[in-house]
Order: C-alpha cells, then sequence, then structure tokens
C-alpha cells in the first residue's frame, strides 16, 4: 500500500508524450527489499492513481490502479462504482467524477455534462450521479478525477445507454 503521509524517497517526471516508455527514478541508494512505485497525474502524493510492488532485480509484485464502473443506470441517475488504490482518501484528493456526452479524452474535453465530486473518505465506494436526462442508444464517456485539473484522470468509461 503506498504510504499516504510519507514523502515518496524519489520522483521522476514522464517523458515526452507517449503511451508506453520507461522513465529512471535517479539518487537512490536502493537495498533488497520490495518497493512500491506509484505513478501519479499530478504533482501530490494524493494524485497517484496506479501502484506496483517492484523487488529488486526486476520481478514484479502486485499492482493495483484506479478504476470505475456503473453500478446501476437510469435515464436520469447512475450510480458510479470507484475503486482505488488501497488507503486512499477520494475527498482529502478533491476527487470528482465527470460525463460527457460521446467519447471523449480528458485532455481536449469541452465541460462535462453532469459533474459530481466524491465526498468518501473510503478508497472503493458508489456515487450517484441524479438529474440527467439521458438519451437512449447514445454513447456517453465517465471520468474519474483525482484534483480539479482535467489532467488528472486516473479512470475512464466509455458506454452506450441501451433501448
Amino acid at each position: 500500500m503506498i504510504p499516504w503521509t510519507v514523502a515518496p524517497l524519489g520522483t521522476a517526471k514522464i517523458p515526452g508524450d507517449t503511451q508506453m516508455g520507461s522513465v529512471v527514478i535517479g539518487n537512490l541508494s536502493v537495498q533488497q527489499k520490495p518497493y512500491i512505485v506509484g505513478y501519479a497525474v499530478g504533482p501530490n502524493i494524493t494524485d497517484i492513481c496506479a501502484s506496483s510492488v517492484i523487488y529488486v532485480g526486476g520481478q514484479n509484485g502486485p499492482t493495483m490502479s484506479c478504476s470505475i464502473g456503473i453500478s446501476s443506470i437510469t435515464d436520469d441517475t447512475i450510480v458510479v462504482y470507484y475503486q482505488c488504490c488501497n488507503g486512499y482518501q477520494p475527498a482529502k484528493g478533491k476527487n470528482w467524477i465527470g460525463l460527457w456526452q460521446g467519447t471523449v479524452s480528458p485532455y481536449y474535453a469541452p465541460s462535462p455534462l453532469a459533474s459530481v465530486t466524491v465526498t468518501e473518505t473510503a478508497d472503493e465506494g458508489y456515487v450517484p450521479m441524479n438529474n440527467l436526462g439521458l438519451t437512449i442508444q447514445t454513447p456517453y464517456t465517465l471520468i474519474y478525477f483525482l484534483g480539479p485539473n482535467m489532467t488528472e484522470a486516473a479512470a475512464i468509461l466509455n458506454f452506450t445507454t441501451g433501448s
């Protein structure tokens, strides 16, 4: 589990603008024990949306990342299930969920049709989005954000409403 109140031993910005790659975290004194590596979408420890345990020698351990799903949906309400890294507190990170019609990228998205703040302190739970007026057989995008900026997207779910 990420030690949410402890500063990391080191950090590195992801170079470039690609979906895959590698990065070196320099100036570390590594010992023969497991380490937790976190991937963040912003500068704060509360911006970590994925983590993995790694061992000296390269073998990987358990991983965890933010995810969202739809628990229930009607024409005017979506109940969103969210799960973050263990021990994370969404309310402290000012997390929120946005809804857009169509397929959108958080980096180029217009204002959402609806949004809701995640007020829970639990690392997983349910958040209702009410008074939506969804259209049948229409694509939508739900995005879970770890902070106020559109670059702090942690999970994206594309879906189409039924008939």
